[in-house]
């Protein structure tokens, strides 16, 4: 009678709920960018977004000439600890940086008894990029000499250096090494087979009655050629090796950048400098001497998760 009871009472609540009328959710006013609604990976430091991430990211750049990154110089003191840290965002497009604010600025203690923390502001100017394979080189003009204790930030043209790698050619790179892992695992696994003997399965001697581990023929050239082969696939590892590029290293969240179908990480710790980067022996030679001021770093700004990055 219970269990009657209870069917019945399920059964009106079921029905209640199909009757309940559905009230339609207002349109919403602005819709969001492909880039605002991404999602931040729950990270292990070795792994990029999932595909479908990539895919938004890579979606949006097509849509958009433009996107949005957050620089963030080090210029270091000659001989000390002291850091002056500088954050600029900029709006990249084709050839061309253009900060999103023409100011930047950063907190010092003021000399005197309170020694109270003081913003120091100074103007930022518009620059340029240039993408040569991996190697990315920027430019942005800073017109008044900044300082912070010892460590000084020259007036004019500063020059960014960095690497520049996009997911797919990630990916890539790590399925080149997984596939020389393998050729190097077999070729070692050949050579064990040809020097040793303890490892062969036994096969039954029916004239002896017995199980018997058959008898390895000593082919001195077959053993060469397999040493030969296993060199080569260590060679080839080591190759893959040096292009892979360790996730630690890259920006924590990978972004758009012009003219790339793909989306893409920055290599932390570039070269901040006085000079533009010189070509070949002779461009050395005739550039002149440049002052290294530090490093950079580079993060995407996605609207609404500015403040997650940093």
């Amino acid at each position: 009678m219970v269990a009657r009871i209870f069917l019945i009472a399920q059964l009106l609540l079921v029905l209640a709920t199909a009757l309940r009328p559905v009230v339609p959710r207002p349109p919403s006013a602005v819709a969001p960018s492909a880039l605002s609604a991404l999602p931040l990976r729950s990270s292990d430091g070795t792994t990029a977004h999932t595909p479908p991430v990539a895919a938004a990211i890579a979606e949006a750049n097509s849509a958009s000439p433009c996107a949005t990154w957050r620089l963030t110089l080090a210029v270091r003191e000659r001989n000390g600890p002291r850091i002056l840290p500088l954050k600029v965002s900029v709006e990249v497009s084709p050839g061309s940086l253009k900060p999103l604010s023409p100011t930047v600025f950063f907190t010092d203690f003021v000399a005197g008894d309170d020694g109270v923390a003081a913003a120091q502001e100074f103007p930022v100017g518009p620059g340029s990029w240039r993408l040569d394979g991996t190697t990315l080189a920027l430019d942005l003009d800073f017109p008044e000499a900044m300082a912070r204790g010892e460590a000084r930030l020259p007036a004019g043209r500063l020059y960014f250096v960095g690497e520049l790698y996009t997911s797919g050619g990630l990916a890539v790179v790590e399925e080149d090494h997984a596939k020389a892992r393998k050729v190097m695992s077999a070729a070692e696994r050949a050579v064990r087979e040809s020097e040793g003997g303890n490892d062969r399965p036994k096969v039954w001697n029916e004239a002896a009655g017995r199980w018997e581990r058959p008898e390895r023929q000593n082919n001195a050239g077959e053993k060469a050629l397999r040493k030969i082969e296993l060199a080569r696939a260590k060679a080839e590892v080591e190759r893959v090796v040096k292009r892979r590029v360790r996730r630690e290293s890259l920006s924590f969240c990978e972004g758009a950048w012009p003219g790339i179908d793909d989306s893409v990480y920055i290599r932390k710790e570039g070269k901040l400098s006085t000079r533009p980067p010189s070509n070949g022996f002779f461009g050395k030679l005739l550039g002149g001497q440049k002052e290294t001021l530090g490093t950079w770093t580079a993060e995407p700004v996605i609207a609404g998760q500015e403040g997650l990055y940093f």
